[in-house]
Formats: C-alpha cells, sequence, structure tokens
C-alpha cells in the first residue's frame, strides 16, 4: 500500500515577479472592476536572465466591440 507524503515545492498559485508576489487572484479581481473587459484573461510568465516578467492579456465583451459614429 503506498502512502501519500507531501507535497515538494509550491503548492499555491503565488507566483515571485521581480520579488513581488503575486496571487492571480489579486489580478483577478482588478481586472473585473473594468466594464468593458470579460473575466477571460491570460497570465504569461517570461524569463529575461535572472528576472521574471508578467503580461496580462485580456478579452474585451462582445458588447465592447460594437462602433459608435
Amino acid at each position: 500500500m503506498r502512502r501519500m507524503d507531501r507535497i515538494s515545492g509550491r503548492s499555491d498559485d503565488m507566483l515571485i515577479i521581480r520579488g513581488v508576489n503575486v496571487f492571480p487572484s489579486q489580478l483577478e479581481e482588478e481586472i473585473v472592476k473594468f466594464e468593458h473587459i470579460s473575466p477571460h484573461y491570460q497570465l504569461e510568465v517570461n524569463r529575461r536572465g535572472h528576472l521574471d516578467s508578467l503580461s496580462v492579456k485580456v478579452e474585451l465583451k462582445e458588447s465592447s466591440l460594437t462602433l459608435t459614429q
């Protein structure tokens, strides 16, 4: 019989970006405050040298895509 062991490494969703602890849930709280942005987003972490950078890609709500004249 196998026994369960502790999870090694990170067990939460926290990211460390340039020394700052970033939780995706905190970013989501800010993203949904914008009325023209849908709650669908993508976080992209890239590493340049020894530093990570974070890009946030968002999706506009379909109702925001109509053109006004």
